[in-house]
């Protein structure tokens, strides 16, 4: 992908209110590598805020200059480690919602990628209408050209918040706030196909 492909992927995973992406998995690891939740739900499900919070991940794992820190892998079409471009495109057909697909790739990811502490797994799944354009480069606003659906995986570390007080607005007080586990930016992630 070229940085302008790129910069119209970012726009469209930015905000809430059209953001292509409609199912999420998420799987929770802990540092000692044993699955301590995994869900998936259909984006648009989510409540607003947690949403926006999905969508400022989805940009972060885009960041970078291409052939810098944004690199094009070419995949085997069959792979002797399970993932390749066959077992991506099924995982792409399925969007998202194959449980033994997103157990094998939470598997695959586990047994292989290093992280100190615990991580969170995000495979997104989507669809972006490309819209058409004119011979002279306007585009059109009634007609899409191909639709394209795609998978973005992250693998973000998940760190507890110190604790402190925090404003209660029920209390109308400062009252003690426990330590929480949180996301963090994303430490790496794969756009399928690109």
């Amino acid at each position: 992908m070229n940085k302008k492909e790129i910069a119209e992927i970012k726009k469209i995973l930015k905000k809430t209110e059209n953001c292509a992406v409609s199912r999420i998995a998420v799987c929770y690891v802990s540092g000692d590598h044993e699955i301590i939740s995994k869900n998936k739900s259909a984006f648009l499900s989510l409540e607003e805020e947690e949403a926006f919070k999905y969508c400022d991940l989805f940009t972060k794992g885009l960041s970078g200059a291409p052939n810098k820190n944004q690199i094009n892998l070419s995949f085997p079409l069959k792979s002797n480690t399970e993932i390749g471009k066959d077992f991506l495109y099924k995982l792409l057909k399925s969007q998202a919602m194959d449980d033994g697909l997103l157990d094998t790739l939470y598997d695959k990811i586990i047994n292989t990628y290093y992280c100190e502490g615990n991580y969170a797994i995000l495979v997104a799944y989507g669809d972006y209408d490309v819209p058409g354009k004119t011979t002279d480069g306007a585009t059109l606003d009634d007609g899409s050209v191909d639709v394209y659906s795609f998978l973005q995986i992250l693998l973000c570390p998940v760190s507890q918040t110190k604790p402190g007080l925090a404003f209660s607005e029920k209390d109308d007080r400062f009252i003690d706030s426990p330590q929480e586990w949180m996301i963090q930016k994303p430490e790496t992630g794969d756009l399928y196909p690109s």
